[in-house]
């Protein structure tokens, strides 16, 4: 490991790495036209599925999943009726995630979390150096989840005031361990060049390579904040991405549901639209805290 403007980098994640990890991507041949969606199992030639149970740090395992119906059930019923056209059912949970972790114009950091972790889920489908990234991510989370589950974990249970306790302890700018300000602004920081990705993956033709979309969200956010290191990091690894043909496969195949591109721009359309809200609320908040003016100003993420 080593150090960058205060955040630690794997030294592991680099060219070598990267290009190590990319694999072979499926064609149309390799996908079987009939799977048991009501099922833990399905068809594909020559690989294995992963178990479609997200468990509560959102990995997918076991033999079974939360119906569409649980999922929705809670929801106000308007925003029920577009939770149910979410496909796949990852994405529907990562909808209601969103929602759920916003609460009085403040944040609630646990929900916070889960979102993440179902958005990581999502993201990992794709394989190569989106897995990459959500690695990196997770280990953001997981720090920011010792402080909500620790001793002060009312005082991190919500973004406002875990802010201003941060402040008043003299903590906020923290950097070993890394305080959970500079943590959240990390997270918040990579969902807004999240966002901007999923919507370019909207405007993308089948056949075009989804680097396309996550370099133009990467100038437009992260770059900013990033030494040529890391940039160069992301470059190469931008260059290893699927296509967005290959990438609806692969998802389909690892959530055991199989997704067509239409259905699947549907579904990202309304979870782009709750991820807005969410980034503009973090946004918001961050700014009433003066937080950008106090913490280190390049978040490595």
């Amino acid at each position: 490991m080593f150090q960058e403007d205060g955040f630690l980098l794997d030294k592991n994640l680099n060219t070598a790495e990267l290009e190590s990890i990319y694999e072979v991507l499926p064609g149309e041949e390799d996908f079987a036209e009939e799977i048991d969606f009501h099922s833990s199992t399905g068809k594909f030639k020559g690989k294995e599925f992963m178990n479609p149970l997200l468990n509560g740090d959102g990995s997918l395992k076991g033999n079974s999943k939360p119906t569409r119906q649980s999922v929705c059930s809670s929801l106000d019923s308007k925003v029920a009726g577009a939770c149910g056209k979410i496909k796949p059912l990852l994405l529907e949970l990562l909808f209601k995630s969103i929602l759920l972790c916003q609460e009085s114009e403040d944040i609630l950091m646990p929900g916070y979390i889960q979102m993440y972790r179902y958005l990581n889920s999502f993201l990992s489908s794709f394989g190569g150096f989106a897995a990459v990234q959500t690695r990196m991510l997770e280990d953001r989370v997981n720090q920011l989840e010792s402080y909500t589950l620790g001793d002060q974990k009312l005082d991190y249970h919500k973004l406002f005031k875990m802010v201003y306790f941060e402040v008043a302890s003299g903590s906020i700018n923290n950097t070993d361990p890394f305080s959970a300000t500079i943590l959240f602004t990390c997270l918040h920081r990579h969902l807004q060049y999240l966002a901007l990705t999923l919507e370019y993956i909207l405007t993308i033709h089948p056949d075009q390579s989804l680097q396309l979309a996550f370099d133009t969200a990467y100038e437009k956010t992260l770059a900013k904040h990033h030494t040529w290191i890391v940039k160069s990091i992301y470059d190469v690894g931008m260059n290893m991405l699927p296509t967005k043909n290959q990438a609806t496969l692969l998802l389909s195949i690892r959530q055991v549901e199989k997704v067509a591109i239409p259905e699947l721009e549907e579904s990202l359309s309304l979870v782009i639209s709750e991820l807005t809200i969410l980034n503009d609320l973090g946004e918001s908040i961050l700014n009433q805290t003066d937080v950008f003016s106090v913490i280190p100003e390049q978040v490595i993420t």
